[in-house]
């Protein structure tokens, strides 16, 4: 059976029935369902994710606040205009809370529902999500320079920025590790250029969970060590990648050569924890947000 091309972004081709490093010290089978290429970024956008233990990020917070705004001056009359539209340059309106004043004696009052009823006369709108207005008085036109102004509430928001992260690698600053994995091995290349070698030395799953319609929820850790150089600086790396997978679909098939495979398949998000380990003594922490959701095909041969 083809796989539909609509659910594939990415394509896995395996052999055999597990990965296996090859013999050795760092001899280990990996389950092939571990899956941990990609790029990796810090869980807030900008900040490194090697960073000194003595730094902890502080998630961004929001508030939101009524503000009232009264006799905003919005446009004005030229004698032959009898219909006006404009920005009030904020949004989230409060809906009922607008009033538009135009002389002579105009008032447009806010519906609620996003209309706008004139007295004596006429009719107008308001977006409360952009705050755009638009009033037709019914053929009046205000004289020349006659001020049109606004009254409303809207809600104000402020964001608190994180505290920023101070770097945890001597010599440099990293952002990012781009992973290729191939069996229980991989490479890790930094935002710098700087490579470092890694095995995944074990790997477990610790929950799985079988949904209603069949799909199947799994919940994986791989433990990992890794060697290289930062700026010339010898490094180590133990941690762990976190593998959340959704199963949604798996078949035995045949393949040209009649051997029989089991296709699968998932739905992947990744996140890597460890400690940054340089030869001068120097440590670190990391944390990285790996690819979420990348939809991949595995095939592996049933023996």
């Amino acid at each position: 059976m083809a796989a539909p091309a609509a659910i594939l972004s990415g394509i896995l081709m395996i052999t055999g029935c597990d990965w296996s490093s090859g013999g050795g010290a760092d001899d280990f089978t990996v389950d092939e369902s571990i899956q941990v290429s990609g790029v990796y970024r810090a869980p807030n956008s900008g900040d490194p994710i090697v960073t000194d233990y003595t730094s902890r990020s502080r998630p961004a917070t929001t508030n939101e606040t009524l503000e009232s705004v009264s006799g905003q001056r919005i446009g004005e009359g030229n004698g032959i205009a009898t219909a006006f539209s404009g920005s009030l340059g904020r949004s989230d309106i409060t809906p009922g809370t607008l009033i538009i004043t135009v002389p002579p004696g105009y008032t447009f009052s806010d519906n609620g529902d996003g209309s706008l009823t004139g007295s004596p006369g006429g009719s107008g709108s308001i977006s409360y999500a952009s705050g755009g207005w638009s009033i037709d008085l019914g053929g009046v036109a205000p004289a020349a320079g006659a001020d049109i102004r606004a009254s409303y509430e809207y809600t104000a928001t402020s964001v608190n920025e994180e505290e920023n992260l101070s770097s945890g690698a001597s010599a440099t600053t990293i952002y990012t590790f781009t992973i290729q994995q191939s069996g229980n091995r991989f490479t890790m290349v930094d935002n710098n250029g700087d490579s470092y070698s890694g095995n995944i030395t074990s790997s477990e799953t610790i929950n799985s969970v079988v949904r209603s319609d069949g799909t199947e929820e799994l919940e994986q850790v791989a433990q990992f060590t890794a060697k290289g150089t930062s700026r010339g600086i010898r490094v180590e790396i133990v941690g762990s990648f976190n593998i959340e997978q959704t199963v949604f679909f798996s078949q035995e098939i045949q393949d040209n050569a009649n051997l029989t495979l089991e296709e699968t398949f998932r739905t992947i998000s990744l996140s890597m924890e460890g400690t940054w380990l340089e030869d001068n003594g120097s440590t670190g922490d990391i944390r990285a947000i790996g690819p979420q959701n990348q939809t991949v095909e595995l095939f592996s041969e049933i023996f």
